[in-house]
């Protein structure tokens, strides 16, 4: 993965050659990086600027752009939705795809995140009784999960990392926003890459929602979402963090 380039100042961003330009308002500074560089552009910054080059060059290399709400979590992704031309034929196999063939599906990624979970307590609080303990959840876990193992393991596993008045949610706790900060990028650039396959992202295998246009992407991210919470441990936890500030997100 290449470069996450973070712009917090006021700038205008344009294109030169083979390279972004960004110019700062305040100091007059200009600075330069090239394309093959960046993989992510996050715009944490009302006043930043973009010209419709920029954003064509950007979605021509695959470069994902995302833009930051007033509590600087990405809200809006720009990515290449057209880079696949057999769309149509990918879209027909998502659409005759079973549902017994959707829940084996959906079993073997709630097993896989599950599994990465046991590990990620061994690597963070090495506890491991709770390893064990989350390992056997996992080898209960049925096809589509109607039993809701995964649930069952998420409480055990937020509160042995985080600590037992922990709640996982939408919440302005430092360890939420950094939670939510970090798979809103893993999310975006699991996008990108679906999209590029030429896959319908609303098409979902568990994810089903009728208002989520990336229920498939919803899907996708659940294996990764444990690589996230090691690092968002080792960042804010290990280092007694309060407030989630800039330092952490270009960390």
């Amino acid at each position: 993965m290449r470069d996450i380039i973070y712009v917090e100042n006021r700038y205008f961003i344009s294109s030169r050659e083979n390279a972004l330009r960004f110019h700062d308002y305040i100091n007059k500074a200009t600075h330069f990086i090239a394309f093959d560089d960046i993989d992510i552009l996050v715009l944490d910054n009302a006043r930043s600027y973009l010209s419709n080059g920029v954003i064509n060059d950007c979605l021509d290399r695959n470069i994902l752009i995302l833009t930051c709400d007033n509590k600087h979590s990405p809200k809006a992704i720009l990515s290449n939705a057209f880079a696949n031309k057999k769309r149509l034929e990918r879209l027909r196999n998502q659409l005759q795809l079973s549902s017994k063939s959707k829940n084996r599906l959906w079993r073997k990624i709630v097993m896989a995140k599950i599994n990465n979970q046991a590990d990620a307590v061994t690597f963070t609080v090495q506890d491991g009784t709770v390893h064990r303990e989350i390992i056997e959840l996992g080898k209960m876990v049925t096809e589509g999960d109607k039993d809701n193992r995964e649930a069952v393991v998420a409480r055990k596993y937020f509160r042995t990392l985080f600590g037992g008045n922990f709640k996982r949610g939408r919440f302005d706790d430092v360890i939420n926003s950094a939670l939510n900060y970090g798979y809103a990028l893993v999310r975006a650039v699991i996008r990108r890459e679906l999209a590029i396959c030429g896959f319908e992202m609303s098409f979902g295998i568990h994810h089903m929602s009728t208002e989520n246009p990336f229920n498939l992407s919803d899907d996708m991210i659940e294996v990764f979402r444990p690589f996230v919470d090691v690092l968002v441990f080792e960042i804010i936890v290990t280092n007694y963090k309060r407030k989630f500030k800039r330092a952490i997100k270009v960390f």
